[in-house]
């Protein structure tokens, strides 16, 4: 074989073996900096890590923070490991349970707003119409199967007030009852009523009235 072939392949083989290599090394480093950055934020007190990730030496931070203290800490503590270029962050105000409380607090709100929960007359027998209306709650409930919520029952103010805080009280334990049947965990749900003690409108008008006769649904906190 011809001298210039032989070194030809040797050359060759050189180069693969470089670029072998350079592509080994090129992966290693983001597991050894993310390593790096993982010890350092346990090291500053951050118990959970999950949230950093690499793109070669960009570090990314994702989560939430209970003040913004925190999440300036975390960001330099990943910054200063050596070797990390730079760090982005999708870091959420607040915990995750109380990020939580609000989103679902609001889709509860949006099912609700511009619907009545609506019963027989004078009873705490749910129409047709009403449960439709729960059936539609349902549905976020389900999203957020963790989260307890409280289902109020009010009043407006005709007739005698012990009346009608039963009949809040029954309301709701009606809504409590149907909700349970679809599928809602009884410990989640907490059913009370506050008769006419809580108005939303003025009980001297008819439709002030219909606006008080009303079941709310509100996230409670874990406590």
């Amino acid at each position: 074989m011809p001298k210039w072939v032989v070194q030809v392949v040797a050359l060759a083989a050189m180069a693969a073996w470089c670029f072998l290599c350079v592509s080994y090394h090129a992966s290693a480093i983001p597991i050894d900096l993310k390593a790096k950055a993982d010890l350092a934020l346990k090291a500053a007190g951050f118990a959970e890590t999950s949230g950093l990730a690499f793109d070669g030496r960009m570090a990314t931070l994702t989560g939430f923070a209970d003040a913004p203290e925190m999440s300036a800490k975390a960001i330099d503590t990943v910054r200063s490991v050596s070797g990390v270029l730079d760090v982005q962050t999708n870091i959420i105000p607040g915990s995750k349970t109380s990020v939580e409380s609000t989103q679902f607090e609001a889709k509860l709100q949006d099912v609700i707003a511009g619907k009545i929960v609506e019963f027989d007359p004078g009873r705490s027998t749910l129409t047709p119409n009403g449960k439709e209306v729960l059936n539609q709650m349902v549905l976020v409930l389900k999203e957020f199967p963790e989260r307890p919520v409280e289902v109020s029952g009010h009043t407006d103010a005709d007739g005698y007030y012990d009346m009608n805080i039963t009949l809040s009280k029954e309301r709701a334990a009606a809504v409590k009852a149907y909700l349970i049947t679809q599928g809602i965990a009884t410990g989640r749900l907490y059913a009370v009523g506050y008769g006419p003690d809580n108005p939303v409108a003025d009980n001297n008008t008819k439709v002030g009235r219909q606006q008080n006769r009303r079941i709310e649904f509100h996230v409670k906190e874990i406590r």
